[in-house]
């Protein structure tokens, strides 16, 4: 491995699924149809990352009594989705999301970050620059472990 397998993108293959979000959908359905097409019979970690305006949106709830808004716990929006953890970025544009089982996405030189290697390569006096440097590869491991989520009419 010597580049990163991106895991955005929009055809689907064997360890991808691509869902695209239809027009007049919720954004809570299609964040459950994405956490729902991975293959984990293991019952794996589960991350999303999405836009910060999409999580926002899906953290809002009318107040039943008031017109105030009430804003979920982001754990509670995680749980509702079938997701261990949500993480915000703002490289994905609004509408579209990814979901991964993170143990089936393997880095080169796995362990790298372990207070052995860290002791071991003290002598070194940029360590980020030279563990960004033998860590130059990633890719997806297992079979529909990721899922893309594309904005309605993309």
């Amino acid at each position: 491995i010597n580049s990163f397998e991106a895991i955005m993108k929009d055809t689907e293959d064997i360890y991808t699924n691509v869902i695209e979000a239809e027009e007049d959908s919720f954004m809570i359905d299609n964040m459950v149809e994405l956490v729902d097409s991975l293959h984990n019979p293991d019952g794996r970690r589960v991350f999303v990352f999405m836009n910060k305006a999409d999580l926002r949106s899906l953290r809002r709830v009318a107040a039943s009594d008031s017109s105030t808004p009430v804003y979920l716990p982001v754990e509670q929006v995680a749980e509702t989705i079938g997701a261990s953890r949500i993480i915000t970025t703002d490289l994905l544009e609004e509408g579209s999301a990814i979901a991964m089982i993170p143990e089936k996405y393997c880095l080169v030189g796995a362990n790298i970050f372990s207070p052995e290697f860290m002791n071991f390569h003290d002598i070194y006096q940029n360590l980020d620059v030279y563990r960004m440097e033998i860590v130059a590869g990633g890719a997806i491991e297992g079979l529909k472990s990721t899922a893309v989520l594309l904005p309605a009419g993309e």
